[in-house]
This record gives structure tokens, sequence and C-alpha cells, in this order.
């Protein structure tokens, strides 16, 4: 894919949901914990930077 100019890029974590009801998993308070928690041990691919990867389905509504 790179030779074609594509940019791969990996994700550091995954929002998840439950498939039969779409609901999160997690908070967005969780989630930011646990972001928070990725930098401060540096374990995030990129040093200052974090990819997360978050299903479209998910967020139908604003109720997060």
């Amino acid at each position: 894919m790179q030779k074609y100019g594509y940019k791969l890029v990996g994700w550091d974590m995954e929002w998840h949901f439950e498939p039969k009801t779409m609901q999160l998993t997690k908070t967005a308070a969780e989630l930011k914990m646990q972001i928070d928690s990725l930098f401060l041990r540096n374990k995030v691919k990129q040093e200052n930077h974090l990819v997360l990867l978050a299903h479209d389905q998910a967020y139908r509504s604003a109720s997060i």
C-alpha cells in the first residue's frame, strides 16, 4: 500500500462498544483516564501522539 502512496497508521487504543446494543463500554471520562495513563506510561506508538479507533456506528446519538 505504501508503494501506491498510502500512509499506513495503526491505532494505540480502541473505544469498544457492545455490537448488539451499540452501547459504548466506557464513558468519555473513563476513556480520558485511559488515554492519560497511556501518555504517562509512554505507551503510545509515536511520542506525544495517540490514534483512537472509534467506530462510527456507535455514535448515532449525541449522548455519550
